[in-house]
């Protein structure tokens, strides 16, 4: 056998460095104050830590993995919890763009923090990471910055003439988050009408009702009031009745119309591009897929889908038929 090949760092065949023998953890507690005098380094100044035990590797063709240190990954947490917040954007704020959300940070940070006489003079701005489209996440410069904003639990910021209500919440790791999400999701049950044609849009309440169950609440269409629009329709009903629930609603017109209303709950399957649907019918996706010149998933059945000749190129596209009424074809 070649000397080469055993050799534990080769990378023949792109295989994974085989997996360090068994042994005990190091533990970091006894090191724990350095550990933290290494983290504000990192988050304030952009100073990242060069000799943190990364643990284990292993690597799958370009991809490597790494598992963190248990002590030193939870000293790292219990830091992030004394100086993060989770600043939620709801109602008319969630649809700020990424910009004015930060405006928004801002404009608290210098009416409420900065300059204030119960922070010390030299107290500077925080960072903001944005989490998502309704969360993002403030790491303070100091711990008592972070209390005091969830101890308040919130503030009404005004820009523009326009004044929104920021929820603050004590910082999650994705991990908590998820199990508070299932435990919220197993504690209520909530029903949404996707993309709801038009013309059914009279109907579908009851429709919802005589199909699953008694519908205790209806949440607003105007998720933003200054962008009033009919997309989708949300209800609240009895958790008992999850056994009722349904994937799909066919309406059928008086005008020969056969109306498909999609229904999704908590555990409705997303894909990744929008929601409530499985990535093979993301109609989001095949559009893209269209313009790189790929196959459109729906052409699998031909009566699901119209085509369009365009008398400029003379290029052929395909689209999904509208859901509600359309004009009469022309001959």
């Amino acid at each position: 056998m070649d000397e080469g090949e055993d050799r534990p760092n080769s990378r023949e065949g792109a295989r994974s460095p085989p997996p360090a023998p068994a042994e005990r953890q190091q533990s970091y507690w006894e090191d724990e104050d350095r550990i933290r005098s290494l983290l504000p380094m990192c988050f304030d100044d952009g100073v990242y830590p060069m000799n943190l035990d990364p643990r284990e590797m292993t690597v799958q063709g370009r991809e490597a993995s790494f598992t963190l240190n248990t002590s030193l990954d939870e000293i790292k947490v219990k830091w992030l919890k004394e100086r993060t917040v989770s600043v939620i954007f709801k109602e008319n704020a969630r649809f700020l763009p990424k910009k004015v959300k930060d405006d928004t940070i801002k404009a608290y940070e210098d009416g409420w923090i900065l300059g204030s006489n119960m922070f010390p003079m030299e107290t500077r701005r925080g960072r903001v990471k944005v989490e998502g489209p309704n969360a993002l996440s403030y790491v303070a410069k100091s711990r008592e910055v972070a209390t005091y904003m969830i101890d308040e639990g919130g503030a009404e910021i005004t820009l523009r003439n326009v004044t929104y209500k920021i929820p603050f919440k004590p910082w999650m790791t994705r991990a908590e988050f998820r199990y508070l999400r299932r435990a919220e999701d197993e504690r209520t049950f909530w029903v949404i009408a996707v993309q709801v044609p038009l013309d059914d849009m009279p109907f579908i309440y009851s429709q919802v009702e005589r199909a699953i169950d008694t519908i205790l609440y209806a949440h607003p269409l105007d998720a933003d009031p200054e962008r009033p629009a009919l997309v989708n329709a949300r209800f609240d009903l009895d958790p008992d009745a999850r056994g009722n629930m349904k994937d799909k609603l066919w309406i059928n017109t008086s005008t020969g119309d056969r109306l498909e209303v999609r229904l999704a709950m908590a555990t409705t399957l997303k894909c990744r591009r929008c929601r409530f649907h499985e990535e093979a019918d993301c109609r989001r996706g095949n559009r893209h897929a269209e313009a790189r010149g790929g196959d459109n998933l729906f052409q699998a059945d031909p009566a699901a889908s119209t085509t369009n000749q365009n008398s400029r190129g003379g290029r052929t596209q395909s689209r999904q038929p509208y859901q509600g009424t359309s004009r009469p074809d022309h001959p």
